[in-house]
């Protein structure tokens, strides 16, 4: 089965106007905290070895246990929601980018932003997809932040 991935895979050098989009001074993801950082890693490997990865599976067991595995399905399920819902092609680094990109800091911030404050989450699916069904995802993202404590 063919399975079409809902990103381009991306080189930020060759365009530091998106790398460096609504990223502040720091746009490296090593100054994001350990489980975004986790998550991120597990997003751009997920897309590599779609739709199922052993690295990933095995990075997420070591830190999540016995939930690595819902861990990994939400995100999974989120990655496809995405791209299901998005008017564009979603752009996310290669796993070895050391940017973080301004379409992984807007999926990063819908999960952090997911338990604590809603609106800001529904908001940003919402802008990434350019679509307002995209808000539809709001309880996928808050359950993926839930279990993975993003």
């Amino acid at each position: 089965m063919n399975v079409a991935l809902p990103v381009d895979w991306f080189d930020a050098a060759e365009h530091p106007e998106i790398a460096t989009a609504n990223l502040g001074t720091d746009p490296s993801w090593t100054s994001l905290p350990p489980p975004e950082q986790l998550m991120l890693w597990s997003m751009r490997h997920m897309l590599v070895c779609w739709p199922s990865c052993g690295s990933v599976r095995t990075a997420l067991h070591q830190v999540y246990g016995d939930e690595a595995l819902g861990v990994e399905h939400l995100l999974r399920c989120l990655l496809t929601a995405l791209g299901a819902y998005s008017a564009r092609k979603l752009q996310v680094g290669d796993p070895t980018c050391s940017i973080l990109l301004a379409d992984e800091g807007s999926i990063l911030f819908a999960l952090r932003s997911a338990r604590h404050d809603p609106d800001a989450a529904r908001d940003a699916l919402v802008d990434l997809c350019a679509e307002p069904r995209a808000a539809r995802l709001l309880p996928l993202a808050a359950s993926l932040a839930q279990v993975a404590d993003c």
